[in-house]
């Protein structure tokens, strides 16, 4: 996380919480989707500080990126996006999209000392500037998004946000993500995990539920 401050306290508990590396290791084993974990050497998990979020939406949406190898040795991002909010913001498949370019954004700008030296290592060699950089590339993102609202999740694709692209539909950016929708889950025997990870799931399904029987016996 960088150095802004989380405002909202239900995004402070789940950052709190889920930058446990016991906890990021038991959500993505048993919430991410097998033909994922399967390829992942979860021993080499590592979480990374950095926040991607708009300040201005910092007070509804947190973040958390992780690190973390295959077992055939490439090296993957996986970028969760927690949505604090009780109802569906559609918008948040643009803004996800916009999140995932800064990552990359970010690897590109880590890089440009090692690019600017190799340069270096070229001329002096008499070799071409940019010789081997045809070979630089960016890591894989795997984005999540956390939502534990209580309406039904029905945003399915980006394109779903653009006007009639009829003729047109080849210049819209498109990809996919992972879902997890803890309004899915059944408390008896599909949240699992271990003991810190169980607790959070069950208070934030049930987070919404509480905080509305609190203002109702307020009211009256």
């Amino acid at each position: 996380m960088d150095e802004r401050q989380i405002i909202n306290p239900h995004a402070n508990f789940f950052h709190k919480v889920f930058s446990r590396m016991d906890v990021a290791h038991d959500f993505i084993l048993n919430y991410l989707p097998k033909r994922i974990v399967n390829q992942l050497d979860l021993n080499t998990l590592e979480i990374d500080r950095e926040s991607f979020v708009d300040i201005l939406l910092s007070a509804t949406q947190s973040d958390l990126i992780f690190k973390v190898n295959t077992k055939d040795g490439r090296k993957l991002l996986i970028y969760f996006l927690i949505e604090h909010k009780s109802f569906i913001d559609k918008w948040v498949l643009f803004q996800l999209l916009g999140y995932t370019v800064r990552i990359s954004e970010r690897e590109r700008e880590m890089k440009s000392l090692e690019r600017k030296k190799l340069k270096q290592i070229n001329v002096d060699k008499g070799l071409p500037e940019n010789h081997g950089l045809e070979k630089e590339c960016i890591t894989v993102v795997v984005p999540v998004i956390f939502y534990h609202g209580q309406k039904d999740w029905n945003i399915q694709r980006l394109s779903s946000l653009y006007c009639d692209s009829s003729g047109f539909v080849n210049y819209i950016p498109e990809f996919d993500y992972e879902l997890v929708d803890l309004s899915c889950y059944n408390i008896i025997d599909e949240i699992t995990g271990n003991v810190y990870l169980q607790v959070a799931i069950f208070v934030m399904k049930y987070y919404y539920i509480v905080m509305n029987l609190i203002i109702s016996c307020y009211m009256h």
